[in-house]
């Protein structure tokens, strides 16, 4: 019998697509979704010699592709090591419901080589309906990539800033989440035209496991947020001290007039 790949037609109407896809990205992204290794979980094995036989690219190009679609479109992750390709908005348009799919998807899921692609997909599984499940990079280059396509336009991510920053914060002992916010805050800078240099990164990394451990990861992440709309260049660890120690003020204030009340009423 064979095996169909359903397409949404909004593909061809989604804003990112529209707006970031070039024709060789559009085609690299569909070629993703309906390949004959495609599997229910959306986490498949394919090796980059097959992609390029399939594709009839060259290894090189495929490599690009690969980074491209990793670090500036954020839709896949791809394991060198496993060789294994994560696409991140599969389960939103190819998963059901059905008692019948949901067991078949968790035999397949069990079958991810991958530690944190698996580690995602059940996360997924566990809170289907949310958007927050977080996952940091796995392909990284040792050289700076730059991707040229057939419209002439250019990608380039800097060892400088990103690729080697990148690295420091998979291998650091942060949460999944708080990986994926300092890497979003390396983009950041660099959008800045100030890329963070790897010797920062590895403070910086350090510095918030700590902070984490202390405050939590929700506290971590709502602070990069919060240097991402007010445009600071650096991340202000102490406001969390500040903010702590402030809620802690409240909850001693509630509980004196708690007790105050308690013995007027008692007095009574």
């Amino acid at each position: 019998m064979a095996i169909y790949r359903n397409v949404s037609i909004s593909f061809w109407s989604d804003s990112k697509v529209i707006d970031d896809f070039t024709p060789e990205d559009k085609y690299f992204y569909l070629y993703l979704f309906t390949n004959p290794h495609t599997n229910l979980s959306g986490c498949y094995e394919i090796s980059i010699k097959q992609m390029a036989g399939e594709l009839g690219y060259s290894r090189d190009t495929c490599e690009r592709l690969i980074e491209r679609f990793v670090s500036v479109h954020n839709v896949i992750r791809y394991s060198k090591k496993t060789k294994e390709v994560l696409l991140l908005n599969w389960h939103k348009y190819n998963w059901t419901t059905s008692e019948k799919f949901i067991k078949a998807l968790v035999k397949e899921v069990a079958k991810i080589k991958e530690g944190d692609f698996r580690g995602y997909l059940e996360a997924v599984l566990k809170n289907p309906g949310s958007d927050t499940v977080s996952i940091p990079y796995q392909y990284g280059r040792d050289t700076t990539v730059t991707v040229t396509d057939t419209v002439t336009v250019t990608d380039t991510v800097s060892v400088k800033g990103g690729v080697g920053g990148i690295e420091i914060i998979q291998s650091s002992k942060c949460s999944l989440p708080v990986k994926d916010k300092l890497i979003e805050f390396l983009r950041y800078r660099e959008e800045l035209g100030k890329p963070y240099p790897d010797r920062s990164t590895q403070r910086l990394v350090k510095e918030t496991y700590i902070q984490e451990q202390r405050h939590g990861s929700d506290a971590i992440i709502k602070l990069i947020e919060e240097t991402f709309r007010n445009g600071w260049l650096g991340i202000f660890f102490d406001r969390l001290d500040a903010q702590a120690q402030k809620g802690s003020s409240k909850e001693l204030r509630g509980a004196d007039a708690y007790f105050a009340m308690a013995q007027e009423g008692q007095a009574q």
